[in-house]
C-alpha cells in the first residue's frame, strides 16, 4: 500500500477531543432568543447536506452560561447520540448542542468532512454500541472507545472528502430537481382535472370560458360531475389462504405493492406468491398489464395509502387479493380515469369518509356515492393524461438519476474509504494541474 493510502486504527478520542452538550432552564426567557447556535439531534435530523449552518432554537450568552455545554469551534463533527443515534454533520459555524448530541474537536491532520464520511459509513458500528441500553444512547465514554481505520496522507483525505462531496451535492440538486418537479405535478393535477384544456391546449378560467355549477362547484360547461359507476366498473379480489403462500410461482398483488409512485412494484419486502397452479384455476381474479388497481384497506391516511391507484407493470401478470379492486373503466379513457382517482376531489371524497376503527376500509357504498369529474370529450381526456404522464415520467426518470447517484456513493465510499480503490493517481494528477 502506498504512502497516501497507509491506514492506521484510531479511537474516537485518539483525532480529536468530544464534548457533551447541554440545556439551560427552557422556563427562563432570557437564556432563549440569542445569537449562539444549539444544535439538537432534531436540527441534525433536517439537514439535507453534510454541514450545519444554523439552528431552530437559539442561546443567549446568560443561557450558555448557566449550563455546561461548550463553544466548538466551525470545523468541528457533531453526531446524535440519542433519539436517535446516528445523525451527523460538519459544523460550519461556532455552536454548542444539547445533551443529545456529541462533538469532536479534531487534532491537527485530520480533515473534517473526511471525518463526516469515514463516521457515516461506519455509522452502524455506532448505533449498536448504543443500542445495547434500555434507551438507545452512546455516551461520551462509549463513543470515545469506537475505533476507526483512517488514511494517515491528509492531501489523500481531503481528496476523498472532495470526490464524495460532488457526489453528495449532485445528489442535492436531483433531490431539489425532484422537488420541483412534484410541486408542478401537483399544480397540474390541480389545474387539469377540475379545469380541463381547451382545443388550444390551455387551461381554462372562467375569465376566458364559460363554466356551470355542479356538486363539486364550478366545472367547464364542457365536464360532467358522473357518478364513479357510470363512467368505472370494479372488482374485488379473492381472499386466499395464506397456508398457500411461497417465495416464487404468481405474484398476488397486495397493499404493500401499491406504491405512492402510481405503479405496483415487486420488492420483496412486500411480495407474496402462490403456486402456479392457481393461475388457471383464478380466471376471475387474473391481473395483467397496465390494469388500474385501487388500495381498499390501510392502517392509516397517510400518503394517500387508502384509495391509493396504481398501474400494473407493463408484461404483468398477477393474482388479485381481497384488499385490492381491479377499476375498469366504461365512458372514460382509462388514463384519464387513473388520473382523476388521483386528483382532489375522489382524494377529498376518500379522506372524508367517517371511520370508526384503527384500520380504515373502503367499502362498495363508498365508492359508489363518489363523483368524478369527466369532460365530455374524449379527446380532452386523452390529452389531459398524456400531460400528467409526461409529467410524471419527468420524476421517474430524476428519481432513477438520483437512485444511480446514491448506490454510486455507496461504492465510492466503500472503495475509496476503507482503501480498496487508492486515491494516489488522482493526487498525482491534481499535482500536474
Amino acid at each position: 500500500m502506498s504512502k497516501s493510502q497507509r491506514l492506521v486504527s484510531k479511537r474516537f478520542d485518539q483525532i480529536g477531543e468530544l464534548y457533551s452538550g447541554a440545556t439551560p432552564s427552557t422556563a427562563k426567557s432570557e437564556y432563549w432568543e440569542g445569537d449562539i447556535v444549539w444544535i439538537t439531534p432534531n436540527d441534525l435530523s433536517r439537514l439535507r447536506t453534510p454541514f450545519l449552518e444554523s439552528s431552530q432554537k437559539m442561546l443567549t450568552a446568560k443561557g450558555l452560561r448557566s449550563c455546561s455545554a461548550y463553544i466548538l469551534p466551525a470545523g468541528s463533527v457533531v453526531i446524535s447520540s440519542r433519539a436517535p443515534i446516528g445523525y451527523l454533520a460538519v459544523s460550519k459555524v461556532d455552536y454548542c448542542t444539547n445533551q443529545g448530541c456529541k462533538s469532536i474537536l479534531l487534532k491537527e491532520g485530520y480533515d473534517s468532512l473526511y471525518i463526516y464520511y469515514n463516521i457515516l459509513h461506519n455509522i452502524d458500528k455506532v448505533k449498536r454500541i448504543g443500542e445495547g441500553t434500555t434507551f438507545a444512547e452512546i455516551s461520551k465514554s462509549a463513543l470515545a472507545n469506537i475505533e476507526f481505520d483512517y488514511i494517515v496522507n491528509t492531501k489523500a483525505q481531503s481528496k476523498i472528502a472532495e470526490i464524495l462531496s460532488t457526489v453528495d451535492k449532485a445528489i442535492e440538486q436531483t433531490e431539489a430537481i425532484i422537488t420541483k418537479q412534484q410541486r408542478i405535478k401537483t399544480g397540474l393535477m390541480q389545474d387539469l382535472l377540475t379545469k380541463g384544456i381547451d382545443e388550444n391546449g390551455n387551461i381554462r378560467s372562467e375569465e376566458t370560458h364559460e363554466f356551470k355549477d355542479s356538486p363539486l362547484g364550478r366545472i367547464p360547461v364542457e365536464w360532467e360531475a358522473n357518478p364513479f359507476q357510470k363512467i368505472a366498473t370494479y372488482q374485488n379480489g379473492k381472499a386466499f389462504p395464506s397456508k398457500y403462500y411461497s417465495t416464487s410461482g404468481v405474484p398476488l398483488v397486495r397493499p404493500g405493492n401499491l406504491h405512492a409512485d402510481g405503479f405496483v412494484r415487486w420488492d420483496d419486502s412486500h411480495t407474496t406468491y402462490l403456486p402456479k397452479g392457481f393461475w388457471n384455476k383464478n380466471e376471475k381474479y387474473q391481473v395483467f398489464s397496465e390494469e388500474i388497481l385501487m388500495n381498499l384497506t390501510a392502517q392509516s391516511l397517510e400518503d394517500n395509502f387508502l384509495g391509493r391507484v396504481c398501474l400494473t407493470p407493463d408484461k404483468n401478470r398477477c393474482l388479485l387479493n381481497q384488499r385490492i379492486a381491479r377499476v375498469t373503466p366504461v365512458e372514460c379513457d382509462k388514463y384519464y380515469l387513473f388520473w382523476i382517482l388521483q386528483g382532489p376531489h375522489f382524494r377529498n371524497h376518500v379522506d372524508s369518509i367517517p371511520q370508526g376503527s384503527k384500520v380504515q376500509h373502503l367499502y362498495n357504498d363508498n365508492l359508489d356515492s363518489a363523483l368524478l369529474l369527466t369532460p365530455t370529450s374524449r379527446k380532452e381526456q386523452v390529452s389531459i393524461a398524456d400531460i400528467l404522464d409526461e409529467q410524471s415520467r419527468n420524476i421517474r426518470n430524476s428519481c432513477n438519476s438520483l437512485f444511480k447517484l446514491q448506490s454510486l456513493k455507496t461504492a465510492l465510499m466503500q472503495d475509496l474509504l476503507t482503501g480498496d480503490v487508492p486515491v494516489t493517481n488522482l493526487l498525482d494528477e491534481q499535482s500536474t494541474i
